[in-house]
This record gives C-alpha cells, structure tokens and sequence, in this order.
C-alpha cells in the first residue's frame, strides 16, 4: 500500500498475516485528497488520466483507497506523481 502525504509518497508494507483488505494486497493505494472539492470530484480525475476503472472506497475525512485492477496499473499510477501531486 502507498500512502500520499503532501506530494511525496510513503511506502507502507503491510505484513502478510494482515487480513484487513486482504483482497486489494498489492493494488490498493490509501491517500488524501488536499479539499473536499477533489473529494468529490476524485472518480472524474481518475478517469481523465486514464484509469477510469480504479474503485473509490471513502475511509472518512478526505482519506481514501484506491482500488486498482492490478498491481501493475497501481505502481503506474503511483509512480507519476505528475498525475496526483495536486490532488
């Protein structure tokens, strides 16, 4: 899991024996949107920049996780801070 902190990303390796979401182990991103306009508006950003199937689940606050179909459109979406830097 990647967790986005104000344009910067920290990494967050959750043991295996977590059962918590086990379902999304390694194609689940958790963040924070900056406001509650990005919030609201999350499911058009994503699907302007190309991932248009990425699940929203809201954790509360502005906190969510990204749920990606596969691991490799995850790190590709976690590796261009360029798409989610102002989110």
């Amino acid at each position: 899991m990647g967790l986005m902190i104000k344009n910067k990303v920290d990494v967050v390796i959750v043991d295996d024996v977590v059962e918590r979401f086990s379902q999304w182990n390694g194609f689940a991103l958790v963040g924070r949107v900056v406001d509650f306009d990005t919030l609201t508006s999350l499911k058009t950003l994503l699907r302007n920049h190309d991932f248009p199937t990425v699940d929203i689940k809201y954790l509360g606050g502005y906190s969510v996780v990204l749920v990606f179909q596969d691991n490799a459109n995850a790190e590709v979406f976690l590796k261009d801070s360029s798409v989610w830097a102002g989110w």
